[in-house]
């Protein structure tokens, strides 16, 4: 970890609670005291890394509880609760336990003020995991939630991998050495543990066993099912064609719930609805097309999103008239929304769970440089595993049409995706304009195929 700021490296001030939250620990190893300063990758998973920073420089197990912006310092501010009995505890590098009033000299003082307040409950920002005491809430519901023959040592061995005021991640070991995992969602996306649910209950070989809700959290307990895809074990347990077999078959099964899966709180993106979608989201589209300052990339014109347009109505009539079945498509299908255990392969995070053309999934999963070689002869192979479990319920001239549309499709669906962000100010970000003009592109390329193939557009 460098000492000094940089640009692969966030810099926070860390607030670490003890007691009934009326005591810090700061650095007295130097005159006047201060926060405690620690660096945090970007694009890492941030509480992960406090847990581990506190426990490698004091052996202190925590639990992170919210983080702030920049201070006035410079700084941003992590608030995290030291578990267990560390109030007494000593340190050799010249940490102790301060009263918080020890820092009124700190610029950052104001933003020391108001995190307690949080911690407190009592500002805007404040939920039900900034709330300082929230675990040992969380342990007695635990306990009730796995009834009293599985006694839990969740206190002394968990892993917390992400944080905000109002969801968390958290992965619980037993005490036989089994693993529970612990996901709660912000209230904005409540549907996404309902979906979960719902899935689990209709595939429970496809998603990893629910133990039971908190509802007042939005979260939910699974059972452990493995390990993500992109870790290194699971990279070499990985089977790619075993994969596309597991999904398409999930997502043959499907067809015949898609109305009670919209109704647990899937995406509608049947044809009729996508087509809709986009076409509504053309202004913005437009406003980001035309932002693009550079001559390369080729630069996206009005005209190009309206033969998009026509194209896309045109491939969706195509779809209405073959009487194409709908099914589910998780969205968001990359490798850490893997899990592999012993062959088997379990699909999580259904935040971005659509009912829509089917083999609009194909194509994230059969392009991804993690899960297939690019070369024409995977491809094939995988096309293959994923068709076959269509066999019985598409003729073969109904899945060529369906692999042909994907990636045009897929391109859309991701578009649509991002609705709720091009409605608001973000969709001004530079990097979310270059993502956007990324997928328009795709769809562009993808439409001059399906002209060639099906003169799709007049």
């Amino acid at each position: 970890m460098p000492g000094i700021p940089s640009p692969e490296y966030d810099a926070f001030r860390l607030l670490l609670l003890s007691g009934a939250d009326d005591a810090v620990l700061v650095d007295a190893s130097r005159e006047p005291i201060t926060l405690p300063r620690i660096f945090i990758p970007r694009w890492s998973r941030p509480s992960e890394h406090v847990q581990l920073f506190a426990l490698k420089r004091w052996g202190l197990r925590i639990i992170v509880l919210t983080f702030f912006g920049e201070e006035p310092g410079g700084d941003g501010l992590v608030v995290a609760e030291a578990l267990g009995d560390s109030a007494f505890q000593h340190f050799d590098d010249g940490s102790r336990w301060s009263p918080p009033e020890g820092l009124r000299h700190c610029e950052y003082w104001c933003g020391v003020k108001h995190a307690i307040d949080t911690v407190r409950g009592t500002t805007k920002e404040s939920g039900p995991f900034s709330r300082f005491g929230w675990t040992a809430v969380f342990h007695e519901w635990l306990k009730t939630a796995v009834g009293p023959d599985e006694p839990m040592a969740f206190r002394q061995e968990f892993r917390q991998l992400n944080a905000s005021p109002k969801s968390v991640l958290l992965r619980i070991r037993k005490r036989d050495g089994s693993l529970l995992w612990f996901k709660a969602c912000d209230p904005i996306f409540s549907k996404e543990r309902k979906v979960a649910c719902a899935l689990a209950a209709l595939f429970p070989e496809h998603l990893p066993s629910i133990i039971a809700e908190h509802e007042a959290w939005n979260g939910w307990l699974m059972r452990d099912a493995g390990l993500p895809l992109d870790s290194i074990r699971g990279m070499r347990e990985a089977n790619p064609v075993r994969l596309m077999q597991t999904v398409g078959a999930l997502q043959a099964k499907s067809i015949e719930y898609t109305a009670s899966l919209i109704d647990a709180g899937c995406i509608d993106l049947r044809s009729p609805h996508l087509y809709k979608c986009f076409r509504n989201l053309l202004p913005a589209l437009t406003e980001i097309v035309q932002a693009q300052i550079h001559q390369t990339p080729r630069r996206v014109r009005a005209s190009d999103l309206h033969r998009i347009v026509d194209v896309l109505e045109r491939t969706c009539q195509l779809l209405d008239e073959y009487g194409m079945p709908d099914g589910l498509v998780h969205g968001d299908l990359r490798p850490d929304n893997i899990l592999v255990s012993d062959e088997q392969f379990v699909l999580v995070d259904w935040a971005s769970a659509v009912i829509g053309p089917p083999f609009m999934a194909f194509e994230e999963i059969a392009m991804h440089p993690l899960l297939s070689s690019s070369s024409r002869a995977s491809v094939l192979k995988l096309k293959s595993a994923y068709g076959q479990q269509w066999r019985g319920i598409l003729s073969e001239k109904e899945i060529d049409l369906s692999f042909s549309i994907g990636p045009f499709m897929g391109s859309a669906m991701k578009i649509c995706l991002l609705e709720p962000l091009l409605k608001t100010s973000y969709r001004l970000k530079p990097q979310f304009e270059r993502h956007v003009r990324s997928l328009i592109r795709r769809l562009m390329s993808a439409s001059t195929a399906l002209n060639e193939k099906y003169r799709m557009s007049a």
